[in-house]
């Protein structure tokens, strides 16, 4: 099993000296793996579709056909994959056209549609040898907290306890069914995002432990979504869990590997034995694999090479690094805005259909932004002294495809929202994907505490009415609520939403760098200058 690919072929493309990854590293174990045993069943964990850079490039072209990582899956016999919710971020209408034009089934039990039916296959049955082998998809309910509502529109996300209690007895008594797998785009630790889910009023996002702890008829579970690699040395069946577990990890790390001893025959097999392991990724690529996609990987190399007006003068300490970076997305998010971008050209963006602003409000006056702080710290290497910044820099420190939403939010919420921001200032730890740069802002910390107590516009010392609604760009990651849910904490309402962009907060950087009219924040000059 595989699981939380996330496009990636090989990374190479943007990693050339870090760890091997990629489907194209994996497809020499999995070759090796049916050489061995010619009944090998393939299963993937979902998160296929969203995060490598070429599956970037190619969504921002408009390219409307299945992505390379698909065809390569296809070549490499998969059996069958769980939608994760990355995978949605596509638009349920194009991966459902996707979906039936593949030569294996996308599953995903607990996703229904307005009249309670399954609106992907529930499960698969696949016969190897006389054994029967049942395989029940699911994915996160926590779905609707991170994915964009018009790409989701009409589908429900059921529990996934609840939703495996239903099917199991189905795929035993009716499907007679000789082993059952899982295939869970959810992670083990049922505490993580919990909170979230509450506020948010869905079902525990990480359900596949508590499924696993109550054993619920299964004879294994593959959990993904935790980007998670377990066990990381060879086990036999004893596990913490009733139901044996593997995670196989992500962006195509590792393979899970589980071998099953059965006694018996046809209609009457006992599980004898089981042994699980995770295989590292092959440091050679498939080559064969990597010439079918040459074209796209080789358009994606040029694109990550293109460079910024900007270059560097030094390498710089992590603290000077996450300064710049949030600066920089501060006057990004300001630049889209006002409409503008590279060469004079307006920056892609399109209304989501919400009302327009009122006042000193209207869109085009936002001056504040709550953005990711802790980025990726990928310092450049001594090499790149007196180079140009290049896009690869920028998918190196910032790895998520986020777009940003503009909302009116009051300087009350702002400073919940910077309250995972104050516990890292004051050097408490903080879930990092909650830590927001203050962008424009000047915070008040309460002396020994964690808590924003007021916030002035920087440049000035005056607090912001506590009360009234000021233009602020954030994520649409953390507008939906990712994060650990810092919007519900904040009381965002969906009618403080004003405007969805369509452009990603990476290319709105790019894009700052590249104009040569742009000026660089202060915390960049201590290790950028411009050309």
């Amino acid at each position: 099993a595989t699981s939380d690919l996330h496009g990636w072929i090989t990374r190479d493309t943007l990693f050339p000296k870090g760890r091997p990854g990629g489907l194209a590293h994996l497809a020499p174990l999995i070759a090796g793996l049916r050489r061995e045993h010619r009944d090998l069943i393939l299963l993937d964990g979902g998160d296929t579709l969203q995060g490598a850079p070429n599956l970037t490039l190619r969504r921002q072209s408009g390219a409307e056909g299945p992505p390379a990582v698909l065809r390569l899956m296809e070549r490499l016999g998969y059996d069958a994959m769980a939608v994760g919710n990355h995978d949605l971020e596509q638009g349920f209408r194009r991966i459902e056209r996707w979906a039936e034009a593949s030569s294996f089934p996308w599953l995903a039990a607990n996703v229904v549609g307005p009249d309670d039916a399954p609106a992907f296959p529930p499960y698969v049955v696949l016969e190897r040898n006389g054994v029967r082998v049942a395989v029940l998809g699911m994915t996160t309910p926590g779905t609707p907290a991170w994915v964009d509502a018009e790409f989701i529109a009409g589908l429900r996300f059921l529990g996934l306890p609840e939703t495996a209690r239903r099917w199991v007895d189905h795929l035993r008594e009716v499907e007679r069914a000789d082993l059952v797998i899982g295939l869970f785009h959810s992670g083990l630790d049922g505490w993580y995002d919990r909170s979230m889910a509450v506020r948010a009023g869905l079902a525990l996002p990480n359900s596949a432990g508590e499924i696993a702890d109550q054993g619920s008829g299964f004879d294994l579970i593959v959990s993904g979504h935790a980007h998670r690699l377990t066990p990381r040395r060879p086990a036999n069946g004893d596990t913490p869990y009733a139901a044996p577990v593997v995670q196989p990890g992500a962006r195509g790390n590792a393979l899970a590997v589980v071998r099953f001893r059965l006694r018996g025959a046809p209609g009457k097999w006992t599980v004898e034995g089981i042994t699980r392991e995770t295989l590292r990724a092959a440091i050679e690529p498939d080559r064969t694999l990597l010439a079918l996609v040459e074209g796209e990987l080789a358009a994606t190399r040029v694109w990550l090479a293109e460079a910024t007006g900007v270059s560097f003068t030094a390498i710089p300490e992590k603290p000077a690094f996450l300064a710049c970076l949030g600066d920089l997305s501060h006057e990004a998010a300001l630049r889209n805005a006002a409409g503008e971008a590279a060469g004079g050209k307006k920056a892609a963006a399109e209304s989501g259909g919400a009302r327009s602003g009122t006042g000193n409000n209207r869109i085009g006056s936002a001056t504040f932004s709550l953005l990711p702080l802790l980025a990726r710290y990928f310092p450049p290497e001594p090499g790149d002294i007196g180079t140009p910044l290049r896009r690869a820099h920028l998918y190196r420190w910032m790895p998520f495809g986020n777009t940003l939403v503009l909302g009116r939010v009051t300087a009350r919420q702002m400073a919940l929202l910077l309250g995972p921001y104050a516990r890292y200032r004051q050097g408490f730890r903080a879930r990092s994907s909650g830590v927001l740069h203050p962008g424009g802002l000047k915070p008040r910390i309460a002396e020994g505490g964690t808590e924003v107590i007021a916030l002035a516009a920087e440049g000035g010392d005056r607090p912001l009415a506590s009360h009234r609604p000021y233009a602020v760009w954030l994520t649409n990651y953390h507008w939906n609520g990712g994060g650990g849910g810092l919007a519900r904490r904040a009381l965002l309402q969906p009618s403080q939403l004003e405007r969805r962009t369509r452009s990603t907060l990476r290319e709105m950087v790019f894009s700052l760098l590249a104009d040569p009219r742009s000026t660089l924040p202060d915390a960049c000059r201590l290790f950028l200058r411009a050309a």
